[in-house]
């Protein structure tokens, strides 16, 4: 029997649906705290099921709930089944341009809002100054739209670059009572590379990050994208970065941060990115990693399905036909590309 985990969150989204639907506002101050075992987030889905969870929070206008849960997993660290930081989450569940048109509804005033009252609520808040940027730089994003350069509409790019330029003014002045949350940062370096802050100045901001909170992988990605070649680098750039990286690292968290790294990168290119083919990546040392990553953390079908997803890129049919037996029936549908699974079967798994 084939379980396909990919779509059973929709049901708890559709339950959440009810409860958004039946809050009034006295039921709002008696909706429970947000917690989540570390168990129940594992990869994508879970990170689906946070930020529907954040986002129905705030859009009855319960701020306590996601204010108490933003700094509490920031100063846990907690992590989720697959070993990132639940707090990574976050971004998306409070204004996500993934999100239906819907979750906009009112515009960025609306929002505006709703931030206006969270500060009246919790004049003590620090979070909600990284809410008020994270809305501001999505705006943006939504202004611009997310295809290339040369598809963004002339009149597009200064609205989108003053609602960045905002985003940043409200990071620059919370930044002395935010910062003590990596949030901070992350929104902090995604900004700069939105805006092409000057590679030094760029660099400073990042190694206070990466200095402050060294287990944070959205700081690594953000450097990433900085890299990239969508953006001001290329794959030599990435690759460099990647190996000069790892290399100041503890040997096993250097190698599950070489996967990681990979991983993220290679999860920004188009889907016939060759990774093996087109960059310094090496699979031997990849595999390492995902054999320390999935040590570390043994209950995540997220790590294991990718793991079979690159073996199968790579060729190396040992290994694929060792990890499609583990995975068996729990196939993580988000792991893979459309299809892949059952072309890795074929020509690596060897089944007809």
């Amino acid at each position: 029997m084939n379980i396909r985990i990919g779509k059973p969150w929709l049901a708890g989204c559709a339950a959440l649906l009810v409860l958004w639907l039946g809050v009034t506002a006295p039921a709002v101050a008696d909706m429970p705290p947000i917690q989540f075992e570390s168990r129940d987030v594992d990869g994508a889905v879970g990170v689906a099921t946070v930020v529907e969870t954040v986002q129905l929070y705030f859009a009855v206008r319960n701020y306590a709930a996601p204010d108490e849960f933003i700094q509490r997993v920031a100063a846990s660290e907690q992590r989720s089944t697959d070993g990132r930081w639940i707090l990574a989450a976050v971004a998306a569940g409070i204004a996500s341009h993934h999100n239906s048109d819907g979750w906009w509804t009112g515009g960025k005033d609306e929002k505006l809002k709703q931030i206006d009252e969270w500060r009246t609520k919790r004049p003590r808040s620090t979070v909600v100054d990284l809410a008020e940027a994270i809305i501001c730089r999505e705006w943006a994003w939504r202004i611009r739209g997310h295809g290339f350069a040369n598809t963004v509409e002339p009149g597009a790019w200064k609205p989108f670059q003053d609602e960045l330029h905002g985003a940043g003014k409200i990071l620059q002045r919370s930044q002395e009572t935010a910062s003590n949350n990596p949030l901070w940062y992350e929104l902090s370096l995604a900004v700069a590379t939105d805006l092409h802050w000057d590679e030094k100045k760029f660099r400073v901001l990042y190694d206070t990050a990466v200095a402050r909170f060294p287990e944070y992988q959205p700081l690594y990605n953000e450097m990433l994208r900085h890299l990239s070649p969508q953006w001001y680098g290329s794959v030599e750039a990435v690759d460099d970065y990647i190996a000069e990286t790892v290399k100041h690292m503890p040997t096993k968290q250097g190698r599950i941060m070489y996967a990681r790294l990979y991983w993220a990168f290679v999860d920004g290119q188009h889907q016939d990115f060759q990774l093996f083919e087109e960059s310094k990546a090496s699979w031997s040392k990849m595999k390492v990693g995902f054999e320390e990553m999935m040590k570390e953390y043994p209950d995540s079908s997220w790590n294991l399905n990718n793991f079979a997803s690159f073996a199968c890129r790579a060729h190396d049919t040992d290994t694929y036909r060792r990890l499609r037996g583990q995975i068996g029936g729990r196939v993580y549908e988000q792991a893979w590309y459309e299809n892949e699974i059952e072309g890795c079967d074929r020509s690596v798994g060897g089944s007809g």
